[in-house]
């Protein structure tokens, strides 16, 4: 994704990563990330994924709105989103962290090249199935719930409520600033070589 001006939108991803046989406590930094989202005014456009392996809390990108993601880069908007809850939560993923016997931590991946695992995919190496979780459904999650032959899977998941993590978003940029990663990928201030050289030769 060379042209960041193609990018519209973008979902701010919480991804928690930890030992398979630790998900109880992935699935309780999962609620607290949830809880918080609630808590600053966004109930309506938050799912939970499990990927069979992995636990990942998605923000419905048009919960921002367009009018702020035209004015803020919508990657800068959600890496400031996640980053802002991370820094928020340290405490609360220190304190559960603590009680497990694995080392569960909450990653901020926002890039411009970044893929996420589609719903309802298969997993690469186990026979498990991505699926959606309701977050009012979190305290009674199961990981059969991903097994191929009897997957549960949130259809709604993309429902969501436009602007309604507007002033979260707003807030989370003013505190953190703008994605790093995407300076990296900064329009180029003038055509790659091999065209200056043969803009240079049609001339001559």
């Amino acid at each position: 994704m060379m042209n960041l001006g193609n990018i519209i939108a973008c979902t701010p991803v919480w991804d928690i990563d930890n030992d398979p046989k630790d998900w109880e406590n992935t699935i309780k930094i999962a609620g607290e990330i949830v809880r918080f989202l609630e808590l600053n005014g966004v109930e309506e456009s938050v799912y939970v994924k499990w990927s069979g392996r992995g636990c990942h809390v998605h923000l419905h990108e048009e919960a921002v709105s367009r009018s702020i993601r035209e004015k803020i880069h919508p990657i800068d908007l959600a890496y400031a989103l996640v980053e802002y809850v991370n820094i928020k939560l340290t405490r609360r993923y220190f304190e559960i962290a603590e009680k497990s016997p694995y080392t569960p931590r909450v990653e901020n991946n926002i890039d411009p090249q970044r893929l996420y695992t589609c719903p309802l995919s298969l997993h690469k190496t186990l026979d498990k199935v991505c699926v959606c979780i309701r977050k009012d459904d979190l305290g009674s999650f199961d990981p059969s719930w991903a097994d191929v032959d009897r997957y549960r899977h949130f259809r709604g998941w993309g429902s969501h409520v436009p602007g309604e993590a507007d002033n979260l978003a707003l807030k989370a940029f003013q505190a953190i600033g703008p994605c790093p990663s995407r300076m990296r990928f900064r329009r180029r201030k003038h055509p790659p070589l091999d065209r200056q050289i043969d803009k240079w030769l049609k001339k001559t």
